[in-house]
């Protein structure tokens, strides 16, 4: 990254006097892309060294973390031509780069496993449920949850492997086709649950995707 920066100066240097307007754009595009990916290895170094999110938990708007994601996947929500909607969204006490991920990660794999010739479609949107609402699922406590769901028109994914998609390294679909590790939606899940949270995935194989974040109402502010 330090060497981009570098590059990117002599360009500057050697080229500003009759650089064409839209080089520039190119390049003022490297340069705020890379500090955004300086920003976030910080955020990721930060990270391995949190156990606890108590420790830099704070409130978070999540309209503006959205915001954010979106801005650091603006190439490909352009590229793909991804329409994103989402109601209003709460402030939550979370910490802010951890969720920053999580946002990234599943507005990223909506866009990746979409429907050949399909402009992909993202709606998020938020609601209070109670502990009955979410029925049988390991560590829900009595009492109230944020239900944050994200959902999209892509491909889907065979309902049985639901379970198996936040393990990591799962790959259910094409290597070939679709590129990634299967660490993503593991990353999601372990930041989740340091949020006494968790995370589920619905799908009926055809019609797109839903992921549902549940997260104790008190950390809504």
């Amino acid at each position: 990254l330090r060497k981009i920066h570098i590059f990117d100066n002599r360009v500057r240097e050697e080229e500003e006097p009759g650089m064409p307007p839209k080089l520039k754009g190119y390049l003022d595009k490297i340069i705020s892309s890379s500090a955004r990916m300086q920003s976030l290895i910080n955020d990721l170094l930060l990270f391995s060294q949190t156990t606890t999110p108590n420790e830099s938990s704070e409130p978070v708007d999540f309209a503006l973390l959205m915001t954010e994601a979106r801005n650091m996947l603006a190439h490909l929500i352009e590229e793909t031509k991804a329409h994103i909607t989402y109601t209003k969204l709460p402030v939550v006490r979370v910490v802010s780069f951890q969720f920053l991920q999580v946002f990234i990660n599943l507005l990223s794999n909506a866009i990746k496993y979409r429907k050949p010739e399909t402009q992909p479609e993202i709606w998020i949107g938020s609601v209070i449920v109670t502990h009955q609402e979410i029925g049988p699922q390991p560590g829900v406590l009595s009492g109230n949850y944020l239900k944050l769901s994200f959902a999209d028109n892509g491909i889907g994914f065979d309902p049985q492997f639901a379970d198996r998609l936040f393990d990591l390294f799962t790959r259910l679909h094409n290597k070939e086709k679709y590129q990634g590790t299967g660490i993503g939606l593991a990353i999601c899940k372990k930041i989740v649950q340091l949020h006494q949270g968790f995370i589920r995935a619905e799908s009926d194989g055809h019609t797109g995707s839903t992921f549902h974040i549940y997260l104790p109402e008190e950390r809504v502010v």
